[in-house]
């Protein structure tokens, strides 16, 4: 039986034996699909309202709601909307919005879908399809364009497609006041994984990732297990990294390498230069960094001590990771919160960064003579040594949280049952099958009073430092290339060759100043 044929009973077998505990969704073709738009006006036509004659089969039969196709000509969605309600089908219809991020693929993908594209957004989209970030930003203004009309219209919702790529679509529902820009609900501080993947327990990771969590997911995808209370408890090897172009986030391609060199210079005749790099980068004069995966600049969190930051590097001091001291914020702070409502989170102040040999050998002795300072350290070449050992563990980030279960906090792991959907109309009882009973609730570390996500451990700092010297070579000094380009090299990898990697925190989160002990 052709697929065409086989989503109507799919619809009505799923409504039959399962009633209401699946959500339903099927396709709705604004312009009529695909395979069936053709020159001839009769024929066009007589397809058009095939397709919305077997859609409603499809909502008869158990669909809840229906999401379109891409389109560009919001006045062919309302008149599908109208088409659609003539014949009787009332569930709701959503607009499938696709973001134009690139002119190649917006070419592509409406030429396979075979959508009408108004020439007007023809025309623009001709006169700038050269420029990736022009094609990208008239993307994001012709997607509130639309939605606005959309809304106005009296759509029940909006359907973004992404295609992976997220950063067009946020935009576009940030522009539309639908996306509270003052600070997402973390339930964790990091970046975590999308629910019913076995990082659903994940509750601690080491801090030296923080701006690199593409590459952390990549050491770790292999576990077997996550760490899901303490640090330690599962704690298999780390993974290298493969040298792909994937993997170097701003030397992969010449336009992420003219990007770059725009950013942190087209040359660099010494180290004042690349001082000068981590200066602008902490004072958010750019947004591009080499240990960053990220192009959005400096963390929010990070941002309070940005002064500071450009003082460390003006002295010599190159950080790559900071955590500003926190003592007692709620968890619902837009800048440091995390984790379930109610809670206070604490966090100790953490610094990560390169300097010289001849400083590294004055600093040391200012860390061991300031006993609320620990620390770990090493070259590239060398192995880690200070006042944290192998195998030493250092909570730098805890909240205290009201005890609470799965479903009462905001859990990093799969929830233990579907929402209810909107009201609907009812759905035959099941027959052949009882409904599936709802998953137990699974303990999690939301379900505790005290947790704590983000470590220094002095084991996979061993790791993580091949890792952050071999970025000097692999994302920066690879940006110049040739001859032109050997003193800057030079440069860098005369940097990474010979200067110290060290990560200090401040035990003492309520009075201590990490900061003031590096500076002297």
């Amino acid at each position: 039986m052709p697929v065409q044929e086989l989503r109507t009973p799919v619809c009505r077998t799923r409504s039959k034996e399962y009633g209401d505990y699946f959500g339903i969704c099927v396709a709705g073709y604004p312009e009529a699909h695909p395979d069936g738009i053709v020159e001839d006006p009769e024929q066009m036509d007589k397809n058009y309202w095939a397709d919305i004659a077997y859609l409603k089969q499809k909502v008869e039969a158990g669909a809840d709601f229906i999401i379109t196709q891409l389109f560009y000509d919001v006045d062919i969605f309302v008149k599908f909307v109208a088409d659609c309600r003539s014949v009787g089908i009332t569930v709701p219809i959503l607009p499938g919005i696709m973001p134009i991020m690139t002119y190649g693929g917006f070419k592509r993908m409406t030429g396979f879908c075979k959508t009408k594209v108004p020439a007007e957004i023809s025309d623009a989209l001709e006169a700038i399809k050269d420029n990736d970030e022009a094609v990208r930003n008239f993307g994001i203004d012709l997607g509130v364009t639309m939605c606005r009309r959309l809304m106005e219209a009296g759509t029940p919702g909006l359907h973004m497609y992404t295609l992976n790529l997220e950063r067009s679509a946020v935009a576009i529902l940030e522009k539309l006041g639908l996306v509270d820009t003052k600070g997402v609900p973390r339930s964790l501080p990091w970046s975590h994984v999308p629910q019913g993947t076995s990082r659903a327990v994940e509750a601690v990771r080491p801090v030296f990732w923080s701006a690199r969590p593409k590459a952390y997911l990549r050491r770790t995808q292999g576990w077997p297990a996550y760490p899901a209370g303490r640090w330690g408890d599962v704690s298999p090897a780390f993974a290298e990294l493969p040298d792909s172009p994937f993997m170097r986030r701003h030397s992969g391609s010449e336009k992420a390498r003219e990007k770059a060199r725009a950013a942190w210079g087209a040359a660099l005749a010494g180290e004042e230069d690349v001082r000068a790099v981590f200066s602008k980068y902490a004072q958010g004069e750019i947004s591009l960094f080499p240990w960053s995966e990220g192009e959005g600049g400096l963390s929010a969190e990070a941002a309070p001590v940005r002064d500071t930051l450009a003082a460390l590097a003006a002295a010599g001091y190159l950080t790559i990771n900071c955590q500003p001291a926190v003592n007692g914020a709620a968890s619902t702070d837009a800048v440091h919160g995390w984790g379930a409502p109610g809670g206070y989170v604490y966090g100790k102040s953490y610094l990560e960064f390169f300097v010289s040999p001849a400083a590294w050998e004055s600093l040391r002795s200012r860390f061991d003579a300031a006993p609320s300072v620990s620390y770990v350290a090493s070259t590239s070449s060398g192995s880690p040594s200070g006042s944290l050992a192998a195998g030493d563990v250092v909570g730098l980030k805890w909240g205290a949280f009201p005890a609470c279960s799965r479903t009462d906090s905001v859990s990093p792991g799969p929830a233990p049952a579907r929402p209810a959907p909107p009201a609907r109309r009812p759905h035959p009882a099941p027959t052949s099958r009882p409904r599936p009973p709802a998953p137990a609730p699974i303990p999690t570390p939301h379900g505790k009073e005290v947790i704590q996500p983000t470590v220094l451990c002095a084991t996979s700092f061993g790791t993580w430092k091949d890792e952050a010297f071999a970025l000097w070579s692999s994302e920066w000094a690879a940006l110049y290339e040739g001859e032109e380009g050997a003193a800057s090299r030079q440069v860098l990898e005369g940097i990474a060759g010979s200067w110290v990697l060290v990560a200090a925190v401040d035990n003492d989160y309520v009075t201590g100043d990490l900061a003031k002990v590096i500076l002297g």
